[in-house]
């Protein structure tokens, strides 16, 4: 079992530092904000992960427990709004399990929304955050 992070932005994992579903060709989308291109194409993207991965959720007997909303982004910006599109993209594509989002302390509060789980950036915390969602998310046998 393990949580999943279908979100939008993939800091790091690519080359050129980019995001995975707008195209380089479009350098002026104005990432990770409400940018109507941008919510566009994360809608796109995160509806066919849902349309594969959401099958895989623990709450339709699969081993996905929890679905991570935005990484970091406390880092990055402070709008609740564009926490809340991505959000609810990611309940649109059938993600029902616990979401969360991912942040260090100094800057956790930064585009925080109240019905997510807050995970702080230390592998310790996330495990028992894990472990803790596991527990409370297994569907009743």
């Amino acid at each position: 079992m393990g949580d999943f992070a279908p979100r939008p932005v993939c800091l790091r994992r690519m080359g050129n530092g980019r995001h995975a579903v707008v195209a380089v060709k479009n350098d002026d989308i104005k990432l990770r904000t409400r940018d109507p291109r941008y919510i566009t194409a994360v809608k796109s993207y995160l509806k066919e992960v849902g349309r594969v991965l959401a099958p895989l959720q623990i709450t339709h007997g699969g081993p996905i427990i929890m679905a991570q909303v935005e990484n970091e982004y406390g880092f990055f910006g402070k709008d609740t709004q564009y926490m809340d599109e991505i959000r609810k993209a990611l309940v649109d594509a059938g993600f029902d399990v616990p979401l969360f989002e991912c942040n260090p302390p100094d800057v956790m509060r930064n585009g925080m929304l109240p019905d997510l789980f807050q995970a702080e950036i230390s592998a310790a915390t996330c495990r028992k955050i894990l472990r803790r969602c596991a527990k409370s998310s297994r569907p009743a046998r």
